[in-house]
């Protein structure tokens, strides 16, 4: 497996045998992505110029965080060229990490992302992504605010997949293993917790549960004309900004945040109750303005401020029927 960033080093062909001229042909799932892309010759490489963009931008339309690709290549001369399978994991920042740091072991040491600690209300669920080239048994190790701990178990699924850290009674926080991955889930005590989902920087779907209060802020803007002295509106708009305020958060949650703020994709849980019971209803917004500050002492806390928007609006001016 490769990162993304290191496609174009991956697909160069050495033109030690002489190749005047190679072409590249990308395939997914015996599809191609791309066909009989000219190389060109550079430092005794011929090398493919703008195939990283081609295969991000297929796995930002796709919503994918992993792609297996097979390369294939043509010359203008008899000898042979052999293709080459690729497993690409998405990655839209700079990793920053002493030493060498390679996809292969970032999935082996590393759910999909980049964090070690998440936040969930107490009662929910915290779903976790990552990748596993094979089977895994994991382990959740609750520590419940006795100090006594319960622990459970089972195997994780090959390829991409999401692992639920479930709330029991009591718990406190959840130490997740699987092989050399870690990461521990906080449950937080929320009356109304803010439940955002958005795409990380590895394009996998990543959850962030804070507490936070949200004000809807609707306005309308019209234009008015005269008829007959008589003022009438047209081409009516509503508009509603979504502004949510944070308490104190743990200084940990900084980098979810930055990455939830930055990110291309962004919904918003719209929990409504009818008939006695409550329904989760998940809208896609966007972040406006946002206000995020880390300062280096590591006990500071933190908290943020977003103004969003609804996507479809539609929403701007939907009414509820309880």
């Amino acid at each position: 497996m490769i990162f993304l960033s290191d496609i174009a080093s991956n697909l160069r062909v050495q033109s030690s045998n002489s190749y005047s001229s190679v072409s590249l042909t990308l395939t997914v799932n015996s599809t191609a992505i791309v066909s009989n892309y000219a190389g060109r010759l550079i430092s005794g490489y011929h090398e493919f110029l703008g195939i990283e963009e081609i295969v991000r931008a297929y796995m930002l339309q796709n919503n994918l965080s992993v792609l297996s690709v097979t390369a294939t290549y043509t010359a203008n001369t008899s000898a042979s060229i052999s293709s080459k399978a690729l497993d690409v994991l998405y990655v839209g920042s700079r990793l920053r990490k002493s030493g060498s740091l390679t996809a292969d072991i970032f999935t082996s040491y590393y759910f999909l992302t980049h964090y070690k600690v998440g936040f969930a209300a107490v009662g929910e669920s915290y779903l976790l992504p990552y990748y596993a080239d094979s089977s895994t048994t994991y382990f959740i190790t609750y520590t419940k605010q006795d100090g006594s701990t319960t622990v459970t178990s089972g195997n994780s699924s090959t390829g991409i997949s999401t692992l639920s850290v479930n709330s029991i009674t009591g718990a406190v926080k959840a130490d997740v293993r699987m092989g050399n991955r870690t990461l521990t889930v906080y449950f937080l005590e929320m009356d109304v917790p803010v439940q955002l989902r958005f795409r990380n920087v590895f394009n996998a779907v990543e959850y962030v549960t804070f507490p936070g209060s949200t004000t809807k802020v609707p306005k309308t803007e019209f234009e008015t004309a005269q008829i007959e002295n008589v003022s009438t509106m047209y081409d009516i708009e509503q508009l509603l900004d979504l502004q949510i305020k944070s308490p104190v958060l743990p200084s940990a949650m900084y980098n979810t945040l930055l990455n939830l703020c930055r990110s291309r994709k962004i919904e918003m849980n719209d929990p409504y109750t009818s008939g006695g019971t409550t329904y989760n209803t998940w809208n896609v917004v966007q972040i406006k303005e946002y206000k995020l500050e880390e300062s280096n002492n590591p006990n500071t806390p933190i908290s943020i401020e977003l103004t969003l928007q609804y996507a479809d609006k539609r929403n701007n001016d939907a009414v509820t029927v309880n």
